[in-house]
C-alpha cells in the first residue's frame, strides 16, 4: 500500500511541477536561428518567399496546395498532417511572414524568413513565432519539443538547396 501511495504522490508532484513550471513561463515563444549564405538575396528569396515551390526544397513539406493568391493562402502536406497558412507581410527581398490559419492548431505559430545582404551574399532569418495559452503546453513545448531542430533543418535545406 505505501508504494502505491508512494506513486501516486510520485504522479501528482510531477503533474503540479509541469503545470507551475508552465504557468511560469511566458504565453509568447519565439525561437530564431540564421545563416549566411553565399547566393544572392534574389535567389534566396525566390525559394522563401514562393510557398508553392516549398516541396521541392523543404524536407518537412511533401506537396503543397496553392487556396488563393491574393492574400497568398496555400496548404502543406507532410509527415504531421496539414497545415494551412496564409502571408500577413510580404516585402521583398527583405521579410516574408506567414501565420498558420487552422484553428485546431492550438499554438498558431508566425513563421517569418527575413533576408539581408551580407559579406557579398544573404544573411537569411527563420523564425517561428507562436503563443501557448496552456501552461502543460508551454511547459512541454519549452523542454521536451525543441524547436530549435525544426527551424534549423528549414536553414539546412536552404543550404543543400543552394548548394552550399
Amino acid at each position: 500500500m505505501l508504494i502505491v501511495l508512494l506513486v501516486m504522490a510520485s504522479v501528482v508532484s510531477t503533474a503540479v511541477a509541469v503545470v507551475v513550471g508552465g504557468l511560469l513561463l511566458p504565453t509568447r515563444h519565439s525561437v530564431s536561428h540564421g545563416v549566411h549564405l553565399r547566393a544572392a538575396p534574389a535567389s534566396v528569396w525566390s525559394l522563401v518567399a514562393n510557398p508553392v515551390g516549398y516541396a521541392a526544397w523543404q524536407r518537412r513539406v511533401q506537396t503543397v496546395e496553392l487556396l488563393d493568391r491574393a492574400p497568398l493562402r496555400w496548404r502543406e502536406f507532410g509527415d504531421g498532417g496539414s497545415v494551412a497558412l496564409e502571408v500577413t507581410q510580404l516585402d521583398a527581398p527583405v521579410r516574408f511572414v506567414a501565420v498558420v490559419l487552422d484553428e485546431d492548431v492550438t499554438r498558431r505559430p508566425e513563421r517569418t524568413f527575413t533576408l539581408a545582404e551580407e559579406d557579398g551574399g544573404t544573411r537569411v532569418t527563420y523564425t517561428e513565432a507562436s503563443v501557448h495559452r496552456n501552461p502543460v503546453a508551454r511547459f512541454i513545448y519549452r523542454y521536451w519539443l525543441k524547436p530549435d531542430h525544426a527551424i534549423i533543418r528549414v536553414l539546412q535545406d536552404l543550404q543543400r538547396t543552394l548548394g552550399e
